[in-house]
């Protein structure tokens, strides 16, 4: 299991600071994530520098701090729980980095949740895929955008996010998935996260905000 981090697009403006996902395949990560990129050519370059071995970060403080490297690998890594559900026909609220929220149908949303041991270290991470996402835009609806962290996959999505159209079953055969796994929760043992694991069968508001974040991004 590999570990990313690299600068938090959904940081408000006055802020900055970084983002760590996981990741199974590296190769499977870079076909999505790449194509994102354009217009980033040396935040690509020092992602492939960090997987070729070199220390490099993707924040402007510190180019020499290893829990920043970019490109960072567990052989031991182990999935000790996971569960997956799925929602239809539902509404979520998600909310930008400025605490501005926004309603959110899908007709289905998939939760993929793991609870895993990295570096000796317990999270709890999830990730997402979904069909017929949008939201209301006036008396229109608009279809599921990109706005933060480059990190979800649109398909049959041919709409600017200020496209609008009149009625949400357009969207009926769009889809967003999330090509990484997001931390929700850090724990301090492993009995803490069997705890966790065993007490929440689904994940709560603020789980799903932090989740699906990468929708709204800093402004959305």
């Amino acid at each position: 299991m590999y570990k990313i981090t690299l600068y938090d697009w959904n940081c408000p403006s006055c802020f900055s600071g970084t983002i760590s996902v996981f990741v199974d395949d590296l190769n499977e990560f870079e076909r999505h994530w790449i194509p994102k990129m354009k217009g980033n050519k040396e935040v690509v370059d020092r992602y492939l520098r960090s997987k070729a071995g070199e220390l490099v970060t993707d924040y402007h403080k510190t180019n020499n701090d290893v829990e920043l490297n970019i490109v960072q690998e567990d052989k031991l890594a182990k999935v000790l729980r996971y569960k997956n559900y799925e929602r239809h026909n539902t509404y979520v609220t998600l909310a930008n980095a400025y605490d501005y929220t926004n309603k959110w149908y899908f007709r289905t949303l998939r939760i993929f949740i793991r609870y895993i041991r990295y570096n000796n270290e317990y999270f709890k991470v999830a990730s997402f895929s979904s069909d017929g996402g949008c939201t209301k835009y006036g008396s229109d609806y608009m279809a599921v955008y990109n706005s933060g962290n480059p990190f979800i996959k649109l398909r049959n999505n041919k709409r600017d996010r200020h496209n609008t159209i009149n009625s949400k079953n357009s969207f009926m055969n769009d889809k967003a998935d999330l090509f990484v796994w997001k931390i929700l929760n850090k724990f301090n043992s492993l009995d803490e996260l069997l705890d966790n694991a065993n007490k929440n069968k689904r994940l709560s508001q603020e789980e799903i905000i932090i989740l699906m974040s990468d929708i709204p991004g800093d402004a959305g």
